[in-house]
């Protein structure tokens, strides 16, 4: 079974002094679910249990009764974008280094595509 580490996007300091609602943080915990192929989450007050044990507390309600969690916030799809894209180039190229070192390429001492030179000694400047 997959760890339920993902269920907070950024949180603590992070987050700043935002806050969020709770039903927003328990939609999107469930959808990441099911992205894992978790087919029972834990329920609603496991989670609310789950968030006060990482101090992520209850931040008042709204005019209409809806609690409010924080300091929490849930990323944008820029910022989900964003890491992704950063994955994937950090993927790349750890693949493309590691082929072109299991290839034979020329790579410095430190395993790195750093060209490694001799300086000359001083004396000879």
């Amino acid at each position: 079974m997959p760890e339920r580490t993902g269920l907070m996007r950024v949180w603590g300091e992070a987050a700043g002094g935002e806050r969020t609602l709770t039903k927003d943080l328990y939609d999107s915990f469930k959808e990441w679910c099911d992205a894992q192929g978790i087919e029972k989450p834990m329920s609603v007050r496991a989670f609310g249990d789950a968030l006060r044990d990482r101090q992520i507390l209850l931040a008042g309600r709204d005019a209409k009764g809806r609690k409010y969690r924080g300091p929490i916030r849930l990323k944008s799809e820029l910022e989900m974008r964003a890491e992704a894209e950063a994955a994937e180039l950090a993927d790349r190229f750890a693949r493309a280094t590691e082929a072109r070192s299991g290839a034979g390429g020329e790579l410095g001492d430190n395993g790195s595509d750093a060209a490694v030179y001799e300086l000359p000694a001083d004396d000879e400047f």
